[in-house]
């Protein structure tokens, strides 16, 4: 079995393939098939969370992290608030 390197190389493979075979073929349906899965499989790529959302939640975390901190040590807080209302 050939290693994948990406799943646009896979499908412009496939399409090559598929230029060969008889159009009423059983081979011909399978490889429409395919290449509708793995062109359904690279659309959730969009769904993936972005760097941007990450760092949002570490920075709300830290956040919370240095709210508890100077909860206990007694000091003022007010800021720490502020700095998280603005993300």
């Amino acid at each position: 079995m050939k290693k994948i390197r990406n799943i646009s190389d896979e499908v412009n493979s496939l399409l090559i393939e598929l230029e060969k075979e008889e159009k009423d073929s059983e081979r011909y349906k399978t490889i429409a098939e395919n290449i509708k899965t793995l062109r359904e499989s690279n659309s959730f790529k969009s769904d993936s969370i972005s760097r941007e959302e990450i760092f949002k939640a570490v920075v709300y975390i830290g956040g919370i992290i240095l709210v508890l901190y100077f909860e206990r040590t007694g000091s003022i807080t007010s800021k720490v608030f502020s700095t998280l209302r603005r993300l």
